[in-house]
């Protein structure tokens, strides 16, 4: 499965809303805390004053730099679930392969710290043959997370792991029976299909006879 952000939407039966961070694809800027911060917390806002959303019928998913993102967000709202794939600690536990280490001064994206205020249902997902993120860093943030469940991947790799079809469904499972959002939503679509089909049958059979 190598899936494009369409076959997402299709397989989860969920709107995305995407964005690049300050520096990446048609994103102009620098990558750094403030902005990657600043552009989630622009999007946040996006999603619930422009298109209405309230938080908790957002569900938040994000894969390795992303996690963090999706953690300063989490910290701060009570969203309808937390998806994080591949996530860390911090950067500075990453280059020294230490994902509990404390932290020095000039350390960037403390997900670690910032995890404890998550009261949202969350699933990670992490492979454990990544060789830039160790699992061990999922495991730890897993451990912070009150409503937190973990997934590890055997032979998943740190950009594998995307790609991976047992991935995807343990998203799915986590989605639509752990917490139950998709299969409602899905259950609501299709009542209101077949409610709108009576009633289409039943104007038919009006004009009919007359």
């Amino acid at each position: 499965m190598d899936p494009n952000f369409a076959d997402i939407a299709d397989f989860l039966q969920c709107d995305l809303l995407i964005f690049d961070y300050p520096g990446y694809g048609v994103s102009e800027g620098t990558t750094n805390e403030k902005n990657v911060y600043a552009a989630i917390d622009a999007v946040m806002r996006y999603a619930m004053e422009t298109l209405g959303y309230s938080s908790n019928k957002i569900i938040l998913i994000g894969f390795s730099l992303g996690t963090a993102a999706m953690v300063h967000i989490a910290e701060q709202f009570k969203v309808a679930a937390l998806v994080l794939i591949a996530p860390f600690t911090s950067f500075f536990r990453i280059a020294c392969r230490r994902p509990s280490v404390v932290r020095p001064w000039f350390d960037m994206f403390p997900s670690l710290e910032k995890s404890k205020k998550i009261t949202s249902p969350t699933l990670i997902c992490h492979g454990e043959k990544d060789l830039i993120v160790g699992h061990e860093h999922g495991v730890l943030l897993k451990s912070t997370i009150p409503n937190c469940q973990l997934h590890l991947l055997k032979h998943a790799s740190h950009q594998g792991i995307f790609c991976e079809r047992e991935m995807w469904d343990k998203v799915e499972d986590f989605l639509g029976y752990s917490v139950g959002i998709t299969r409602n939503w899905i259950e609501h679509l299709q009542s209101e299909s077949t409610l709108s089909e009576v009633k289409d049958i039943s104007n038919r059979s009006r004009s009919t006879s007359k």
